[in-house]
C-alpha cells in the first residue's frame, strides 16, 4: 500500500527569510557575545610551577613507571 503517488513531484515549503535574517546579523551578534563572554572570564591557566604547587585529588593516578623486561632492563 503506497501512500505517495510516484508521478507527482513534491517540493518543500520554506518560510521567507526576513531582511535581518538574510544579513545574518543575529547569528553574528550571538557569536560576538559568546566570544566576549569567554574573554571576560579571565580564568587562570598557567601555574608558576616552582613557586605554586598544584593540588591533585586523592584519586589522581598520574604515576609514571618505567617498563622493564625480564632481565630488569629499561625498555
Amino acid at each position: 500500500m503506497n501512500l505517495v503517488d510516484k508521478n507527482t513531484s513534491y517540493s518543500p515549503q520554506y518560510k521567507e527569510m526576513t531582511l535581518l535574517e538574510k544579513l545574518y546579523l543575529p547569528a553574528i551578534l550571538k557569536g560576538l557575545i559568546n566570544t566576549f563572554k569567554h574573554l571576560i572570564k579571565l580564568k587562570k591557566v598557567t601555574v608558576q610551577y616552582p613557586e605554586e604547587k598544584v593540588e591533585y585529588a586523592d584519586r589522581f593516578r598520574g604515576e609514571h613507571r618505567l617498563k622493564r623486561d625480564e632481565q630488569d632492563r629499561i625498555k
